[in-house]
């Protein structure tokens, strides 16, 4: 999801299966049991995950660069080359594949995508079953497992060319170090700019640990429980809105949220590990009493709580009034423009205190400060002076309590007009 407002990367699963799924199919049957038997087919053959990037940003937000973990409930986890085997079906076992970054090859995603569409458009011929294949193993390499942010591909993986290369090598342990070379970078990130800001690109394999973090915690129960590998458990229709995430995020400071290893951990499972039993990496992190602190700050996504808003608006407007007596201002109206009250938060959001005479430039122009507008009716006051036979222009600035509040996006008009009647045939609202 490029472009995203909190985080971006070129990993995605639903875009991934969508192109290569149809040249999956031209294959023989010979070719698909090879598939197989290198664990590729299922990966080839997945609906898809959605990126779910607020959640993501969520997750890396929790990371521990001390404890090279994410603080999860009571929990610092740990990502493991075993869990990130069992996500994608493939084995932890042979000779470690060294990945660079650079050099680069010319080779970008949008060549890749141009030559799968060659191929499906030849006919089915054995002649081309070998090309076929080479270019799905490639695929997955490129698009899957090791996207970049700048859509290229690294010379390293331009030897792998077929079947035969791909099961040499322990692409669980290759991918997940990749994955993790990435995460103090961007932990740092997160500290500098703060909580709502975009903190660049994942690279890499990123719906492993959105799928990591599913079987981790009681986010939502797996669509389907038995299925393997276990990117085929999780719904496709996961939420990723960022009031859901929003919701998520409080919840993974509950210790009983998480659950500390993978479920149901079969034989055919661990025969991938070359294991007896599976074993989380995880120590218990701070008490719960330290860690509730995270409460009355802001939301990572930049969401404030209702509380924290009030108190803010409470203290601007307290900073506004004393502004207002010390520099004594005289306010006034337009003939164009109403005068009224109004609280400093448009519609639903109810503050008990007001400022009288601030200038109503337009209640759904919600950009324009108040105290520009109050800073506004100064300059304006000579066009006000005959706009009311009474010194209008000479009423002090009051407090009002228990003024009605807007509860709606569509009466401001009526809304100004009926305070208007109320200012003109009071004077001093009290």
């Amino acid at each position: 999801m490029p472009g995203s407002k909190y985080l971006s990367s070129r990993c995605s699963s639903k875009s991934f299966t969508a192109h290569v799924t149809h040249l999956v199919n031209m294959l023989s049957e010979d070719s698909k049991e090879a598939l197989r038997l290198a664990c590729i087919f299922p990966l080839l053959m997945m609906f898809g995950i959605p990126q779910n990037i607020p959640l993501l940003y969520v997750l890396l937000r929790l990371y521990n660069r001390d404890k090279q973990a994410f603080l999860i409930g009571n929990y610092y986890m740990k990502l493991t080359v075993n869990e990130v085997a069992l996500v994608l079906g493939l084995p932890n076992s042979r000779i470690p594949f060294k990945f660079t970054r650079s050099p680069l090859l010319d080779l970008t995603h949008k060549c890749l995508n141009e030559k799968l569409s060659e191929v499906i458009e030849e006919e089915r011929s054995p002649a081309l079953e070998e090309r076929r294949i080479s270019l799905i193993v490639k695929y997955l390499l490129c698009m899957f497992f090791f996207p970049l942010k700048n859509l290229k591909v690294p010379a390293c993986l331009d030897g792998i060319k077929d079947i035969q290369d791909f099961v040499k090598y322990n692409w669980p342990q290759t991918i997940h170090g990749f994955l993790h070379s990435q995460f103090d970078g961007l932990s740092k990130i997160c500290e500098v700019r703060g909580a709502g800001e975009n903190i660049g690109y994942l690279e890499g394999c990123s719906t492993v640990l959105l799928v990591w973090l599913y079987e981790h915690t009681k986010i939502q129960p797996p669509l389907v429980e038995t299925a393997r590998p276990r990117i085929y458990r999780w719904s496709l229709t996961l939420s990723y809105s960022a009031k859901f995430c929003l919701e998520v995020e409080r919840n993974l400071r509950r210790r009983k949220y998480v659950i500390t290893t993978f479920a149901n951990v079969g034989d055919d499972e661990l025969s991938l590990l070359g294991v007896e039993e599976l074993e989380s990496d995880f120590e218990t992190g701070p008490e719960k009493k330290e860690n509730r602190k995270r409460d009355v700050e802001v939301d990572s996504l930049g969401y404030e709580s209702e509380k924290e808003k009030k108190m803010k608006y409470k203290k601007q407007e307290q900073e506004l009034l004393k502004k207002i007596r010390a520099k004594a201002y005289s306010y006034s109206i337009t003939t164009a423009a109403f005068t009224t009250l109004t609280s400093f938060t448009h519609h639903d959001i109810s503050i008990p205190y007001t400022v009288v005479a601030t200038c109503f430039h337009s209640l759904v122009h919600v950009s324009v400060s108040h105290t520009d507008s109050l800073a506004r009716l100064k300059d304006l006051q000579e066009d006000a002076l005959h706009a009311f036979p009474e010194g209008f222009i000479d009423w002090p600035v009051v407090d009002a309590r228990k003024s009605p509040q807007q509860s709606n996006s569509y009466d401001c008009g009526v809304f100004v007009i009926k305070y208007m009647e109320v200012v003109t045939s009071l004077k001093v609202v009290t």
